[in-house]
């Protein structure tokens, strides 16, 4: 756990270590993902189906199998989906896809216990495209 400038709570957990050996000693390089993405990865889904509801609604749904809530979300409208044979981190990001938003995750914490852990999402902001390599000048 630790808390980031703007007073944010974030959870990590070491989920893999590598070791190298360099002049100066051992050098270990330490992979931390979100407890979000490491929880939510094992939490299974076999078959819902979310039709015709808000982005609350389908989060819900998605979050359903875990201890993960759903915290603020924007008002996306109405739209569907469905989670088959699939994980919650993997519905989640059908679900922000679907709706068009961005999620987040936030990590309450009271003294030395994390209380809760809730997938918030707001309308999307940026927009991911294509990558293209620059066309090489001629003169």
């Amino acid at each position: 756990m630790w808390r980031d400038l703007k007073g944010r709570w974030h959870e990590n957990i070491v989920d893999g270590v590598e070791e190298e050996r360099a002049s100066a000693g051992i050098l270990y390089t330490y992979y931390c993902p979100t407890s979000a993405q490491i929880e939510l990865l094992g939490d299974y889904l076999e078959d819902k189906r979310p039709y015709d509801v808000s982005a609350y609604a389908a989060l819900a749904s998605a979050l359903s199998s875990s201890r993960w809530q759903v915290g603020t979300v924007a008002d996306l409208g109405q739209a569907g989906t469905n989670f088959y044979h699939t994980n919650a981190w993997a519905a989640i990001h059908d679900v922000a896809d679907t709706w068009g938003g961005e999620l987040s995750f936030e990590i309450q914490v009271s003294g030395t216990k994390v209380t809760a852990r809730r997938v918030c999402m707001a309308k999307q902001v940026a927009r991911t495209t294509a990558s293209v390599s620059p066309t090489p000048r001629t003169s």
